[in-house]
């Protein structure tokens, strides 16, 4: 595959995937279909399938990009004080898009994901390097991290206070060391 080919395929996704977030900000997921994804992204249906098989496969990117980012900014991070700092930021840098995924009754998907970022890409590594130790097993230390960031993101995004960032560091610094060291 040449350049002009790649880049082709890069802009078609990422154009499915803005007008597939601008319409869960304004419909529910249920009710979005790919004819209105590809209407609004401005491709054909061909086009959509030869890159993704149903709507959930773009909503799964779509959170697998922003885990993707989180994971490039608390790469080799294992202070567990940084890493709180880094979550809220990257929260609060994306509030519009967890925003519009979390009004939108995706609570488990969202979930699961996260739990997926958390197991591969940081806590069950920096667990096996023995950083780290807790008595609750792998899979549970996951869950409830998870389920501990989850809402606290879901806080920091729905709250019309101003954000205490200083506040929502120190509660999940408070999780992490908690559940860790446990």
């Amino acid at each position: 595959m040449n350049n002009k080919q790649d880049s082709r395929i890069l802009h078609s996704k990422a154009w499915i995937r803005e007008a597939f977030l601008q319409l869960l900000s304004e419909q529910p997921f249920e009710d979005i279909t790919i004819k209105q994804i590809t209407q609004k992204a401005g491709v054909s249906r061909q086009t959509f399938y030869a890159h993704y098989g149903q709507k959930e496969e773009v909503l799964g990117e779509c959170i697998d990009l922003f885990f993707y980012e989180l994971s490039l900014q608390i790469q080799n991070t294992t202070d567990l004080e940084s890493l709180s700092s880094s979550l809220v930021m990257h929260l609060q840098e994306h509030e519009p898009f967890l925003r519009t995924l979390f009004q939108s009754n995706l609570d488990l998907f969202i979930l699961r994901k996260l739990e997926s970022f958390l197991s591969q890409v940081w806590l069950i590594p920096l667990m096996q390097a023995r950083k780290y130790h807790s008595i609750i097993r792998d899979n549970d230390l996951v869950t409830f991290l998870a389920a501990g960031c989850f809402f606290t993101g879901k806080k920091i995004v729905s709250t019309k206070d101003p954000i205490d960032l200083d506040y929502y560091c120190k509660v999940l610094f408070s999780i992490l060391h908690t559940l860790l060291q446990a």
